[in-house]
C-alpha cells in the first residue's frame, strides 16, 4: 500500500510542481513541452513496469496513474470553473 501511495503523491507532487493549473515561471510553450515530456516519460515508465511485471512496479505505476488522472481532473475542473465564472459575469 505504501508503494501505491508513494506513486500517487510522487506524480501529483511533480505535476503540482510544474504548475498543473497556473504556471508562473514558464511560458506557455515551454510549459506545454514540459507537460508533454512528463506524459511521455510516464508512458515509458508504464511500459517498463508492464514488461517487468513485478508487484511493486505495478503497484507504483497504478498509484502514479491515479495521481496523474486526479491531477488532470483538477486541471480540467480549474478551467471549467474559470469558464463558468466568465460566462456568468455581465459584459
Amino acid at each position: 500500500m505504501w508503494v501505491f501511495l508513494a506513486g500517487v503523491l510522487g506524480m501529483a507532487g511533480f505535476l503540482a510542481a510544474i504548475g498543473i493549473t497556473r504556471n508562473r515561471w514558464l511560458g506557455v510553450r515551454r510549459w506545454t513541452a514540459v507537460w508533454t515530456g512528463a506524459s511521455l516519460a510516464f508512458a515509458g515508465v508504464l511500459v517498463v513496469a508492464f514488461l517487468d511485471g513485478g508487484p511493486l512496479a505495478m503497484e507504483a505505476v497504478h498509484g502514479a496513474a491515479v495521481g496523474y488522472v486526479a491531477s488532470v481532473g483538477v486541471h480540467t475542473l480549474h478551467h471549467f470553473v474559470s469558464e463558468t465564472r466568465e460566462a456568468d459575469t455581465p459584459a
